[in-house]
């Protein structure tokens, strides 16, 4: 039974480990490895514990931003999963994307291309046609149900700003190599992890999702919803 885990998060991307025999969840920044193109900067998590016995591994933020009485992180998770579960198989990256649209969770892009328009789910052709009932289409299958249209229509009209997320890097890619490196680097870390515990680490990363993509407000979604998981 894992009675331990910790996170060790960068602006980039989150690793998540547990191991046996220690009490808390402790949350620490990950070294920086200039080697693997690892950029820290931004990394804003401060080093604290949470006891094991707390079921939330809240900071006390709410999430909320531009919905105001919203919790736009959960918005944000709620639409997201919408998005996977209904759209994600026939508009993700690969060969032969069904309409050239294979960026239905790249929420910036869709919002420079006008598919989401901030604040407007009435004026968001991603949205109307969900509504409307144009897609999926019928051979699809599964087709949302009216909380998941509403999940949609409340994330775009509270929780989405023009010009999409500010933070995000274009040029700047995490990549297999940079994951391993930032893994590597922590487990080798005797103060991190002790020789005894390392047969138990178990690591999760996040770096997949920033390098589709998304970061910011939209990675930080993706954070607490692990956060959640294993607390």
């Amino acid at each position: 039974m894992i009675t331990s885990r910790k996170l060790v998060r960068t602006a980039t991307a989150v690793l998540l480990f547990g191991s046996f025999g220690q009490a808390g969840c402790t949350y620490i920044q990950a070294p920086a490895d200039d080697s693997a193109g690892e950029s820290t900067d931004g990394a804003t998590d401060a080093v604290g514990s949470i006891g094991s016995g707390s079921d939330s591994g809240d900071s006390g933020d709410t999430g909320d931003g531009p919905g105001g009485g919203v919790d736009c992180n959960q918005s944000e998770l709620a639409a997201l999963d919408v998005l996977q579960t209904y759209c994600a198989g026939c508009h993700k990256p690969g060969p032969n994307p069904a309409g050239n649209f294979d960026h239905v969770t790249d929420v910036g892009r869709m919002i420079e291309e006008g598919k989401i328009v901030p604040g407007d789910a009435a004026g968001s052709s991603l949205f109307t046609r969900v509504e409307s009932g144009q897609m999926p289409p019928p051979a699809a299958g599964a087709f949302p149900e009216d909380g998941d249209i509403e999940a949609l229509r409340t994330w775009i009209n509270e929780c989405t700003q023009a010009g999409g997320p500010a933070s995000c890097e274009p040029d700047h890619r995490i990549g297999i190599d940079g994951m391993l490196a930032a893994i590597s680097a922590d487990i080798g870390n005797p103060s991190n992890v002790s020789q005894e515990n390392r047969p138990f680490i178990r690591y999760l990363t996040l770096s997949h999702l920033y390098d589709a993509g998304l970061c910011g407000d939209e990675l930080e979604v993706y954070r607490q919803a692990v956060s959640k998981t294993m607390n």
